[in-house]
């Protein structure tokens, strides 16, 4: 499978995929049916994220 979860609305649509390596399929399959693709988006985690997200994860002793 290649979108793990998708939001669709009247004027936007966001699919969120586990591999980045998959958008560019993913935009030849909706081009192929029509779908008129306006901008595709990464959604990239803050250094500040990472950071927090490294405090969160516990370390063996």
């Amino acid at each position: 499978m290649l979108v793990e979860y998708a939001d669709m609305t009247p004027t936007y649509s966001e699919l969120f995929v586990k591999e980045d390596n998959v958008i560019p399929e993913i935009n030849k399959i909706l081009v192929q049916n029509n779908v008129d693709v306006y901008r595709i988006e990464v959604d990239e985690p803050s250094l500040e994220e990472i950071f927090l997200n490294l405090g969160d994860q516990k370390h063996p002793a």
